[in-house]
């Protein structure tokens, strides 16, 4: 069993209805979000799994987690999901995953609650910033002002590289404009995805963001996407998943292109650990071999990150990977229909609508919805003739 640390805590019960439990909650995941990411995992401890019961585990669903902890925080800061592990007994393990926050995460308001013999305790206090030091969380600290602070500067510094790189390319005859950064300056899909392989040539950032994928993908009647491109889009969405079905639809996404965009996960210096595994270990389920799938399964479980580790442990075969997926967009509805009703052209249409509604105006939900249809989708067209 992982021991606990800086982005893994084990918590064997969850007092739902407990205020000071309910606090030191929103306080761990504040702290793990500001230090990288990390799980906790209710219903175990480091000796026994005994489980939660069903009505404390469906309280822990990450929506609702993630409303009470921006009661505390600026709305949006703090990303979760969640996993539900129901035992033979009947019980439940709960996994909370929190993803790095790309800036600070600053308490708004103090957590506080009413203690009858000690009187007004509290768990953190408005203006603070938490942060894990090994298993414990505690305050912002020299050293860790320092690591922000680097590696804010390092950043900056990528994006000056990037830019120079981008000059020298153009070569002394041709006129450079330089423009404020984001999706606008990019003239066409085709300049976003060129400039991404050309700082991965050079060792440099290149993962596209949530937005860029789905900026593409609204837009992908544009595209003329080369193989290289296309493992892009796909190693890409693999930290960033909504859209990442629908590139696989492509034909010439086969074990051997999906194979290349997973090896690199296990080495990746990207801060989104828990999407980047729960996808690869899945994607590993529908398309690799059982070599190429152990191989990767080894590196992710020899992994400093517990996000690999915890997800290389839930690796299945084809089978039952696709029993999951089945299973979850039979759950899944867009108004009045299961996703299962619809036709190929009505989910991509309806994709394409949740998409550029998201890209106008992000949500919590959304995604997800997107991501569901896109997995209907290929389901349709695309698994079928992996049974051949």
């Amino acid at each position: 069993m992982t021991a606990e640390g800086k982005d893994y805590e084990l918590k064997r019960e969850f007092e739902a209805d407990n205020p000071r439990s309910k606090l030191g909650l929103v306080k761990d995941l504040v702290a793990m979000a500001n230090s990288g990411g990390g799980q906790i995992v209710f219903g175990r401890d480091e000796t026994s799994a005994p489980g939660l019961d069903l009505s404390s585990a469906e309280r822990l669903d990450s929506a609702r987690i993630a409303d009470l902890v921006e009661k505390y925080t600026e709305k949006g800061c703090v990303s979760l999901s969640h996993e539900i592990e129901v035992l033979p007994s009947g019980k439940a393990i709960v996994v909370l995953s929190v993803d790095s926050a790309p800036y600070p995460v600053v308490f708004q308001k103090d957590g506080d609650w009413p203690d009858r013999q000690k009187g007004e305790q509290l768990a953190f206090r408005s203006g603070e910033v938490l942060m894990r030091h090994s298993s414990k969380t505690e305050r912002l600290s020299q050293q860790d002002m320092r690591s922000f602070l680097n590696d804010a500067y390092e950043k900056g510094i990528n994006r000056v590289l990037a830019a120079a790189q981008v000059v020298r390319e153009a070569g002394p005859s041709t006129s450079v404009e330089i423009r404020p950064g984001g999706p606008d300056t990019i003239r066409s899909p085709g300049d976003l995805l060129s400039l991404a392989l050309s700082r991965r040539a050079h060792g440099l950032p290149y993962l596209l963001s949530g937005r860029e994928l789905l900026w593409l993908f609204v837009r992908k009647h544009e595209l003329g996407l080369s193989e290289d491109h296309l493992e892009l889009v796909i190693e890409s969405a693999l930290r960033r998943p909504p859209t990442l079905y629908w590139w696989l639809l492509d034909r010439r996404a086969d074990s051997l292109l999906v194979n290349r965009a997973l090896s690199r996960v296990p080495d990746s210096e990207d801060r989104d650990k828990s999407d980047a595994a729960a996808s690869a270990v899945e994607l590993a389920s529908l398309y690799l071999n059982e070599q190429d799938a152990d191989g990767l399964m080894a590196r992710l479980k020899r992994s400093k990150y517990s996000h690999f580790r915890s997800a290389a442990r839930k690796y299945v075969d084809r089978e039952r990977a696709v029993k999951r997926l089945e299973s979850r967009v039979g759950k899944a509805v867009i108004g009045d229909h299961s996703l299962e009703t619809l036709t190929d052209q009505e989910l991509e249409a309806v994709s394409e609508t949740v998409a550029s509604q998201e890209l106008r105006s992000a949500t919590r939900g959304r995604p997800r919805k997107l991501g569901d249809i896109l997995r209907a989708l290929w389901l349709k067209r695309v698994y079928p003739s992996l049974q051949e």
